[in-house]
């Protein structure tokens, strides 16, 4: 019964089964290729914005990243060696012997000293403020 299903033809009208939605390849009017131009410009002009922002955002964590990697050796230099470079407060002393020694106000320890000029090894008679002080160097 079967085979006699596939071979025989109805006479009935064609039916309905039900519908549904794909996608099939349609041509457009000219109006709608006009909007697809339109569109094409929009999407590149969107691309360039968001390649510029990807840039700025890439600069931004590549700084980030950079500074977090100088903290992070300062730390093992210090870590490894006992020591790190930072700012104290220090006093210019005229010494008895015509130099000037740096002294750290904290420790006491003598940084470096130098011959001192002609300026430094003046008497001030009447001034008993000190010198103003040079930049380290």
């Amino acid at each position: 019964m079967a085979d006699d299903r596939k071979t025989k033809k109805t006479d009935t009208a064609p039916r309905l089964l039900g519908r549904h939605r794909e996608e099939a390849t349609v041509t457009l009017t000219e109006y709608e290729i006009q909007e697809r131009r339109i569109g094409v410009m929009k999407q590149i002009d969107e691309i360039d914005k968001i390649e510029y922002e990807k840039k700025e955002t890439v600069d931004r964590f590549k700084s980030k990243l950079s500074e977090a990697e100088t903290l992070l050796r300062k730390y093992k230099r210090a870590a490894t060696d006992g020591k790190e470079l930072r700012e104290v407060e220090v006093d210019m002393i005229l010494t008895r012997h015509n130099t000037v020694e740096y002294v750290r106000c904290d420790t006491g320890e003598v940084l470096r000293s130098r011959p001192a000029s002609e300026t430094e090894l003046q008497e001030r008679l009447f001034d008993n403020t000190p010198p103003q002080e040079k930049a380290f160097g």
